[in-house]
């Protein structure tokens, strides 16, 4: 931890001391900040967003690495899923099933395949490795926007920003900007065009949804919520409520499309036929695709695509992973001669995950499981498709449990860093006690502050 940032820890726990009185317990704050949640309908279902009344201070130095390495590594993803287009014979690399080959070949000639993701990580001062590249129309934006103000609020936080100079990155404004890009470069021409959330009718982030729309309608936008098997085509249009839509902002899983094929038939001939713009594209289910971080450490693939820079971003920022297939391969440039065989004696330094899960599910991480455990696991993942990846260490920072009573705990941290358009957007952390840090798996949720230096 930099000299910096455990000087701001320090005040930040002085303060909280100093506040939790028995007139004043510590619980107030999170409880005032739970129910400012619910006067917004800002919940995940019917729960309130699990929050830390303190947010993860960080660095502009350190910030500053991880954009580049953020905006480095989207140029990667960017490279390596246009192959699918321009050499056919790299299409079994991806990996798709029927339903998402035929998303990925409505072709609309776009610049970019990518327009949206969430990136996540394990950070130190030291490294900084991306574990997962989720571009398949992450959540969190509005959320985290408003835990970022709420928690910022709280009269402990308070009388810490009087004495610090920090900031903090907005989302939501910088999604309405990348989905007006996206939607210029596809050829839309208004000024202010119609715009549609288009997510699973029964997704616990529905309220999220709502939320964003009516910031949008705040600014003078025709904006709805539907379901994509709600969709409407009348040849001209497709229609969300009867509104047309000009931008469909997709928002879920990729299942929400491929699962129901049939009765998104409307949706699928409106974007073919170009009279409507998806952002992200159904072509982004490419990038989302986990073999992938094994296809880009290839020697011989980075030879052909990559930069210098590129190569070593790569090497720093992304652990060895290899798809769960028979065969011959290496680790760090030792040669393996069978994956399997390799993964049976390396538990202690290995993780599995399956393909195409999300939520951290079905997720054994090796040196948390027995050796049996860890020979089921194969065993699973002999009937499905998994991938091999390096475990990372996972960080551990302390942060305020105020219920039941208040005190410090030491949690799991990893860090989740948006980009729009290809560009860095910043971040924030989740937290857990357990080794797979998710929210659905009951995990917390802190904004990031980068802490600039003390006022003068």
């Amino acid at each position: 931890m930099s000299e910096i940032i455990r000087e701001i820890e320090a005040d930040f726990r002085k303060e909280l001391e100093a506040y939790n009185t028995p007139e004043t317990p510590a619980v107030n704050l999170l409880d005032e900040i739970k129910q400012k949640f619910l006067d917004m309908k800002l919940t995940i279902g019917d729960k309130t967003i699990p929050t830390f009344i303190k947010p993860y201070f960080m660095t502009k130095e350190r910030m500053d690495y991880v954009r580049y390495a953020q905006n480095t590594m989207m140029t990667v993803i960017e490279k390596i899923v246009r192959l699918y287009d321009t050499e056919p014979e790299t299409r079994p690399w991806f990996r798709l099933n029927d339903a998402e080959i035929e998303l990925a070949e409505i072709d609309r000639g776009w610049r970019r395949v990518v327009w949206i993701t969430r990136n996540d990580a394990f950070m130190t001062d030291d490294w900084l490795k991306f574990i997962e590249f989720n571009t398949d129309s992450p959540g969190g934006p509005m959320y985290s926007d408003a835990q970022t103000r709420l928690v910022e609020e709280t009269p402990v936080m308070q009388k810490v920003l009087s004495r610090w100079e920090t900031s903090h990155d907005e989302f939501i404004p910088q999604v309405l900007d990348c989905l007006i890009t996206a939607y210029r470069g596809w050829g839309g021409s208004k000024e202010k065009p119609n715009i549609a959330i288009v997510g699973g009718r029964g997704s616990a982030t529905l309220p999220e949804f709502l939320k964003i729309i009516e910031w949008f309608r705040e600014r003078g936008y025709n904006a709805e919520f539907t379901d994509p098997r709600d969709v409407e085509y009348d040849g001209k249009h497709c229609l969300a409520n009867g509104m047309p839509i000009d931008v469909a902002y997709r928002r879920g899983w990729i299942k929400d499309w491929t699962d129901h094929m049939d009765e998104i038939r409307p949706l699928l001939k409106g974007y073919a036929e170009g009279k409507v713009c998806v952002v992200n594209p159904p072509h982004s289910v490419l990038g989302a695709n986990k073999s992938l971080m094994e296809v880009f450490q290839r020697p011989e693939v980075q030879k052909k695509l990559y930069t210098d820079d590129e190569i070593k971003v790569i090497a720093d920022c992304v652990p060895w992973t290899r798809l769960m297939e028979k065969g011959k391969t290496d680790y760090r440039g030792e040669p393996v001669d069978d994956v399997w065989e390799f993964a049976r004696k390396n538990r202690e330094k290995l993780i599995l995950k399956p393909f195409d899960q999300y939520g951290g599910r079905d997720v054994c991480i090796g040196p948390h499981v027995s050796e049996s455990e860890w020979d089921q696991w194969l065993e699973k993942a002999a009937r499905s498709l998994y991938v091999l990846q390096e475990y990372v260490k996972i960080p551990e920072e302390e942060f305020p449990v105020v219920e039941p009573e208040y005190r410090w705990m030491p949690k799991k941290i990893n860090v989740n860093f948006f980009a729009y358009n290809g560009i860095h957007a910043g971040g924030m952390v989740r937290t857990s006690d357990s080794p797979v840090i998710n929210i659905s798996a009951g995990g917390g949720l802190t904004p990031i502050l980068i802490v600039h230096g003390k006022k003068s």
